[in-house]
């Protein structure tokens, strides 16, 4: 985990930047993922989106299930919101950070989080889970400290 400043709950550092943006694609269960980021500045709300799309020349699919995992910090308290649309993360050091997300239906489930010296460590992840229709779909979603 590193540390520069206030800690972000998925492991990484919230370093304070003008908009830092990024996109990338790869292809996955016959859908192309077109993630989109956006950091605030100052390091306290980070956006992403994640647009499924029909990959290849085959663009009528049936329908795909899919799951985009944020694994989580080792020793972070999360809990989900009633509407199942969110969850709120209490970091060790005290800070509180909120998680929503749109296009699909979040669940906490277990995960593994690996150190510099390659030993696992039990750890949480959020999952978004749904269906992707024929014609994609997208994955909406915002992490931000609360305090």
């Amino acid at each position: 985990n590193l540390r520069a400043g206030r800690c972000h709950p998925f492991g990484v550092a919230a370093h304070a930047r003008d908009h830092a943006r990024q996109v990338v694609a790869h292809v996955a269960q016959g859908r192309q993922q077109l993630p989109h980021f956006i950091l605030a500045p100052g390091g306290q709300e980070l956006r992403g989106e994640d647009m499924l799309i029909p990959a290849g020349r085959k663009r009528k699919q049936a329908p795909a299930p899919f799951a985009a995992r944020f694994h989580l910090a080792p020793g972070i308290d999360v809990r989900l919101t009633a509407d199942r649309q969110g969850a709120l993360l209490r970091l060790e050091d005290g800070a509180l950070w909120q998680f929503r997300c749109t296009g699909g239906a979040l669940a906490i489930e277990d995960s593994l989080w690996v150190d510099g010296q390659g030993r696992p460590h039990p750890a949480q992840q959020l999952v978004i889970s749904g269906t992707s229709e024929p014609g994609g779909c997208s994955i909406g979603w915002l992490v931000k400290n609360i305090g």
